[in-house]
């Protein structure tokens, strides 16, 4: 695996990394995930003052948590995972970020790059279970590959922002499920609750979907969209009650099962939103 350790001329103080296409890329994603627009100098600052503020057991951390992706991506390549073998990508790039996002895909200049914000995975380390999440996050950079149309930056209105959205996490929820040993928990919420809170989530989740089917009906038929259903579909909604956040994942990740009987890994990469669209209609009862 190709790997761009940015993170190291960050410690450095090299001002190059914030001038590179990748870094000007995460900007573009960091503001899209967080519906927040913000200049790339913005992101830049929040990102110096993180650095500014790491001790050397920080720093350590770090180190540790590179070791520990390293180790896992190898694991994964080693065991012939079939996203690893069978698919590719052009590099893993590690850096720090501003901690408002972890990991994603990103295309830059044709390519394929799994991001990962170092300081943000390892000040957590604990959580993650490294394995599910990387999986989960090199899926979409292999979908961004393959099918570029479900890529943040060729989202062209409010309907694809949702519906491609919710398509997107649910792949990459679905195939880590399908193509790993990964328990049920670690799947859908990569190690951060246990079974017993992820079944309280699973329930809320179906009981959403009704709240989700008006919601979603509107969207498409009125353009109309509460900024509350994006933050609880894909961010943490409530973090006293995280069993009602990241609902799209769940959603996402049976609207996927209905495809999977009749399409392989490739064609579900290859899925257009005129194909994913009816699928998402049918699975919250709209018309």
């Amino acid at each position: 695996m190709n790997y761009i350790e940015l993170y190291k001329m960050q410690l450095e103080k090299d001002e190059k990394v914030y001038e590179t296409a990748i870094f000007k890329e995460y900007c573009a994603l960091n503001c899209f995930l967080n519906d927040f627009a913000r200049p790339n100098s913005t992101i830049k600052k929040s990102i110096l003052n993180e650095i500014s503020l790491l001790s050397d057991q920080d720093i350590e951390r770090i180190e540790q948590s590179v070791v520990l992706l390293k180790e896992s991506i190898a694991q994964l390549t080693k065991e012939k995972n079939i996203l690893f073998e069978e698919f590719s990508i052009d590099g893993v790039v590690l850096m720090i970020g501003d901690r408002t996002i972890d990991s994603h895909g990103i295309l830059v200049e044709n390519k394929s790059y799994l991001v990962i914000d170092v300081w943000t995975y390892a000040s957590s380390m604990e959580n993650y279970n490294p394995i599910s999440f990387l999986v989960h996050e090199v899926t979409h950079a292999i979908h961004y590959k393959i099918n570029p149309e479900m890529y943040f930056s060729n989202y062209t209105n409010n309907e694809e922002k949702v519906i491609k959205r919710i398509f997107v996490e649910g792949l990459a929820t679905n195939l880590t499920m399908t193509v790993t040993d990964e328990s049920e928990a670690d799947v859908f919420w990569l190690g951060y609750l246990n079974k017993q809170e992820v079944d309280k989530w699973k329930l809320y989740s179906k009981e959403s979907i009704i709240v989700y089917s008006e919601a979603l009906n509107r969207l498409l038929t009125h353009h109309i969209w509460d900024q509350n259903h994006q933050y609880q579909l894909f961010s943490i909604f409530d973090p006293e009650k995280l069993w009602e956040s990241r609902l799209a994942y769940f959603f996402g990740y049976e609207i996927v099962e209905i495809f999977k009987d009749t399409s392989s890994i490739e064609q579900l990469f290859n899925l257009s939103y005129e194909e994913v669209l009816p699928k998402v209609k049918k699975y919250f009862s709209m018309k």
